[in-house]
């Protein structure tokens, strides 16, 4: 009897300490983009819509550097290019920029442990031949302290930045043709108050902003803090003394900077990932509504529960302007069969909300390493975000995003006269449905699971064109099927996002 009622209360406490999370609705499944064993990946877009990651195949001693595109929104994705019979070190961790419109060409940034200097592997983008490397800086470079982005602006110049091992200390370096020559400059963080873990985005109007995980000397002797640079010039001019974000209470690793691309709502993000005593990984996200506000107190978003190892969060912004939302996709590690990615939204309105928290991988994901973590990817023409990671162990690419489903609708099946229309849009934004005679309709909506999400009926209707709300549904992949008269009318694919 008491041993009874021991274990019952002890189910009621353990209970009460699970965290509760809430997801969004699950995505279709994930399209495999490369089959094998890689090093590293990064990947970028065009605003045609086209897709591009790039990524180094482990297969001693070539080491063969290879890009894959999708022009169909990743539903398939097509081999492109790769360093066939080129001898390359085995990279840590490659950076991709894909330069348009100014000049269509691929930027691969790499640093090889033979020699420890910052380079750019500059490809066409049409991919017809294979390109021409370019020294960046003869400063020694860590092979994961460096990071790179472009001004979304008249100029399109590029900013690299890299921690240099030999000196300690942070450089950043601006091209303005093509990535053919650097100008290189030192903006301080001179030992011991640097490190390795260092990134770069850019924001409207003319911004760059650096975060960077600052080694501190104190207790504990190891433990480091974020802080941000910035320089409001397209990297033109002097940068900033760093400012902090964070406290060095816990070590703070990993940051990701992103801004908002729309100038009336300009919020700025860092993730980063704090590791205390005791505790597992911990994913934070830390925001400001405008760089107006820098120098004040930046607001912290704890997206980890306290049962679990959260890391790795990777957080972009969209390069059209007036678009003030970013993504965030991150691992999520409780210690058991599966590794997760997960995947949500946030904009520059209100940067401290964050919406749909969703797990987006149906293989086991890669946890910790920095140059295969999963990877934000836009594409234009749908206003979602997709994520591409890599497996368990770096086996295998992946894609995924909200839009992608394995499961069509037939029109052929459907009455002549019924159409829905957009199938793609937001959930503010009612979809418009089209009827072919007027009787008792009934709308229901179920999710790729088969489960019924929304129902609407039976109500009359008239024939032709009805308006129908579904701000109350989260993103997703649903699909509607109409009936008039409990008859089926048509049945179509529905893609809700943020």
């Amino acid at each position: 009897m008491n041993v009874e009622k021991k274990c019952l209360l002890l189910g009621v406490i353990l209970i009460s300490l699970s965290p509760l999370r809430t997801y969004g609705r699950p995505w279709g499944e994930d399209v495999l983009i490369y089959e094998g064993q890689i090093t590293c990946f990064d990947v970028d877009y065009t605003m045609d819509g086209t897709m591009y990651v790039g990524f180094q195949i482990d297969d001693p001693p070539c080491y063969t550097l290879c890009f894959y595109a999708s022009s169909d929104h990743g539903y398939t994705w097509e081999a492109r290019w790769w360093s066939d019979g080129i001898a390359l070190d085995r990279f840590a961790k490659i950076k991709i920029l894909v330069g348009e419109p100014a000049h269509d060409e691929v930027y691969c940034f790499f640093v090889p442990p033979s020699d420890n200097l910052p380079w750019v592997w500059r490809i066409p983008v049409d991919f017809s031949g294979i390109g021409e490397c370019y020294l960046i800086s003869e400063k020694v470079s860590d092979e994961v302290g460096f990071d790179a982005a472009r001004a979304i602006s008249d100029d399109y110049s590029m900013e690299f930045v890299f921690y240099s091992t030999s000196d300690s200390t942070i450089y950043a370096c601006r091209s303005i043709d093509y990535g053919e020559t650097w100008d290189v400059g030192a903006i301080g963080l001179q030992a011991p108050f640097a490190s390795q873990d260092l990134s770069i985005a850019w924001g409207p109007p003319s911004n760059y902003y650096l975060a960077c995980a600052v080694m501190s000397v104190g207790d504990p002797p190891d433990s480091a803090e974020i802080g941000l640079i910035t320089n409001f010039n397209d990297g033109v001019g002097s940068w900033s003394s760093w400012g902090p974000i964070t406290t060095n209470s816990v070590r703070d690793k990993n940051p990701r900077v992103a801004a908002s691309n729309d100038e009336m709502n300009p919020a700025i993000w860092v993730a980063e990932t704090n590791l205390s005593e005791g505790v597992d990984a911990q994913l934070c996200v830390w925001s400001l509504r405008s760089p107006d506000s820098l120098g004040s107190d930046w607001t912290p978003t704890l997206i980890s529960s306290s049962l679990a190892s959260e890391h790795c969060g990777d957080i972009m912004s969209r390069k059209e302007f007036g678009n003030p939302s970013v993504n965030m996709a991150w691992v999520y590690d409780d210690s058991c069969a599966m590794r997760d990615v997960l995947r949500m939204w946030s904009r520059g309105d209100d940067p401290t909300k964050w919406h749909d928290d969703t797990v987006i991988n149906d293989h086991m994901a890669h946890p910790w390493s920095l140059g295969a973590a999963p990877q934000i990817i836009y594409s234009p023409g749908v206003p979602g975000g997709g994520v591409i990671y890599a497996g368990f162990g770096c086996q295998n690419l992946y894609f995924d995003a909200q839009w992608i489903t394995g499961v069509e609708e037939s029109e052929r099946r459907n009455v002549p006269g019924f159409s829905v229309s957009p199938t793609l849009t937001i959930r503010e934004r009612p979809i418009k449905l089209s009827i072919p005679w007027k009787g008792l309709a009934e709308v229901s909506l179920y999710d790729i699971c088969g489960r019924l999400a929304y129902r609407l009926g039976p109500v009359f209707w008239n024939e032709g064109v009805h308006a129908l709300h579904l701000n109350q549904l989260g993103s997703g992949v649903y699909f509607l099927e109409l009936k008039i008269n409990s008859r089926v009318i048509g049945k179509s694919k529905l893609v809700i996002l943020e």
